[in-house]
Order: structure tokens, then C-alpha cells, then sequence
């Protein structure tokens, strides 16, 4: 069977266990790639897994030689989706420059109908798109979503460090994350991408150098800006309502992922979900070597190498199990 598939086929046709991929159109007409992994032994009843780019990132950093979270999460019996945010990867370049609510309104909604229309899901955000996961299932994806993995996922936002503060003024312009992440990391060796978004998990030079070259996507001005603002408000609005505030109404179960050694996204501005949405629906797994982890986590150590593997991959199979049979 092509791997191009036409949207009906996709949404509602038996498919055989394998990849896929396909262009669905948004309500404005944007067409965003996704992209379908099926496995052979699938789990009964499990909801279908939708894997988000960080902002930053395109399809690549789950699936990229063979290996990420998308493959290894189908290996072990889930139905597995991701999609390339408009003006990213193979999803098509808007006329206006994309802002962070287009994503939430316009191509989540838009790969969630494709992929089945009352399919139940499981939302996965890591970094940015954290945030993007739980206002979507406290809002937009409500009556589909059966829970949400937050992987340093962001509630609260602060300035970081200097270097991720620096990075992101562009002065009005998009952000080519690549080349910003590329230029060299101050009084050490390595690059910034080494240091904000590796150290200080373990992964192969060659995969770090496969991800920034491959994996790496640009960031819409809008989008920059929408970010600078709220890391120094604390808070912003996501589909036209204030954010983290709307977590409060959030009712699917929440497994949040922390890497306590993330230079990028801080491990404490996920960690304030604990304030922001039900304590009774949360699940709260730190990755460190003080919490019994085999190394510290950083940025990228959540999704991608042998940290992603042994960590991060298993408490989502168990989560996802773990709620099959709940309504949403």
C-alpha cells in the first residue's frame, strides 16, 4: 500500500501494520503532514499516541534512522502518530506567519479528524508543545483525549538562562533554531545545542549531529515573540484563554515527565503542574540520578537515546494501558 494515503482511507479504512503518511487539510486550508505507525502486535484497546514536536523540531526528532520515541513506542504494541506543525518539515508554508494558537486550533485539530474522528487519543508535549498538549485536552481535543504526557512540558514560564534569553531575540524575525543552536557554547567545548539542549544526557555525537541537521526546524516570529513575552509575564493565553490558569478545568489524567537537567525548557517550569490541574488526576516521574535514573535528563534526553528508551518509553506504555478503558 503507498505510503500516501487519501484522508478517508486514513481516518476510517483498515489499515495493515506498517508507516504512513499523510497531508490533511486544516480548517484554513494549510495542509500538515502527519504520520502513522501501526504496529504488528497492536495492544487491544489502547488509544492512539500523538507525538508533538517541541517547538523547533519537526517529525524527525521521533523518527530519525530508524529510531526515536514513534518507533519504539510501536514496537511495543501502540499506535503511533506525529505531524509536522505548519511551516515545518513537509507540512505546507502558511501565508502569515504562524502563531502559537494556529497550532492549537488549526493543526492539532486538523491531524486529530485524520487520523479518525473519534478516535480516543493520548497527547504527548514535550517542551512547548507541552503546553500545548494540556490546554488542547482541557479545551480544543476535551472529549477525545484519555490523558496527556507532559515531558518537561511548560506551565510557568521565567527567562531561563542568558544564552536561551539571547537565542530567542530575533529582533521581529523567525528563529532558524539550527544555525542559533549551532554557533559555540561559551568557555566550554561544544556548541549551544550541546549545552542547552543535550548535556547532559548520553547521546552519540553522530545522533546529536543527525538531529540538529535534520530534525531542527524554524520557529515563526510570532511564535518567538509570543514566548519572550510570557517568560517575563509568567503566563500567557493559549485559544483565547489565560494560561496556566485553564489547566484548573483539565480532566484527563497527566503523567509529567521531568529531566532535571534540561537547560532549554527548566525543569521547574513544568514542575509547577502540580499546582496548575487536579493533584488527583497527576502523575509525577522526576528522571534523575537521585530518583534512581541511570543518568540525569536533559532537553533532548527525553526523546531521543538510550535515556528515551529505558526511562521515558516504558512509563508511557504503562500510562497509556494504564487508561485504555477510561471515558474521556
Amino acid at each position: 500500500m503507498s505510503a500516501l494515503l487519501a484522508l478517508v482511507l486514513l481516518a476510517s479504512a483498515p489499515l495493515q501494520p506498517g508507516t504512513y503518511r499523510r497531508a490533511a487539510p486544516a480548517a484554513d486550508g494549510v495542509h500538515v503532514a502527519i504520520f502513522l505507525y501501526l504496529p504488528e502486535r497492536p495492544r487491544p484497546g489502547a488509544p492512539l499516541v500523538v507525538l508533538l514536536p517541541d517547538l523547533g523540531t519537526n517529525h524527525h526528532v521521533f523518527d530519525l534512522d530508524g529510531q526515536g520515541l514513534a518507533r519504539a513506542l510501536s514496537a511495543r504494541g501502540l499506535a503511533v502518530a506525529t505531524l509536522d506543525w505548519r511551516g515545518t518539515g513537509l507540512s505546507q508554508v502558511p501565508a502569515r506567519a504562524p502563531t502559537l494558537d494556529d497550532l492549537l486550533t488549526l493543526d492539532l485539530p486538523a491531524a486529530a479528524n485524520a487520523l479518525g474522528p473519534a478516535r480516543p487519543l493520548v497527547l504527548v508535549g514535550w517542551g512547548y508543545s507541552g503546553a500545548l498538549a494540556l490546554t488542547a485536552a482541557a479545551e480544543q481535543l476535551r472529549a477525545r483525549v484519555r490523558g496527556v504526557v507532559s515531558l518537561n512540558g511548560v506551565v510557568r514560564l521565567d527567562v531561563p538562562n542568558l544564552l536561551v534569553d539571547r537565542t530567542l531575540t530575533t529582533q521581529g524575525a523567525p528563529l532558524d533554531l539550527a544555525r542559533a543552536l549551532s554557533r559555540p557554547a561559551p568557555s566550554r567545548r561544544g556548541n549551544l545545542f550541546d549545552l542547552l539542549w543535550v548535556h547532559p544526557s548520553p547521546i552519540a555525537p553522530s545522533e546529536r549531529a543527525d538531529v540538529l541537521g535534520q530534525a531542527m526546524a524554524p520557529i515563526a516570529a510570532p511564535q518567538v515573540a509570543q514566548v519572550q513575552i510570557w517568560m517575563r509575564a509568567g503566563a500567557t493565553t493559549l485559544g483565547g484563554r489565560p494560561y496556566p490558569a485553564l489547566l484548573a478545568d483539565l480532566r484527563a489524567p497527566v503523567l509529567a515527565i521531568i529531566g532535571t537537567r534540561d537547560n532549554w525548557t527548566h525543569p521547574e517550569f513544568a514542575a509547577a503542574i502540580r499546582g496548575a490541574v487536579p493533584a488527583a488526576r497527576l502523575d509525577f516521574a522526576r528522571l534523575d540520578t537521585f530518583e534512581g535514573a541511570a543518568h540525569d535528563v536533559g532537553h533532548l534526553g527525553l526523546v531521543r537515546g538510550r535515556q528515551a528508551r529505558d526511562e521515558v518509553v516504558p512509563r508511557i506504555v504503562r500510562f497509556v494501558l494504564a487508561h485504555a478503558g477510561d471515558a474521556p
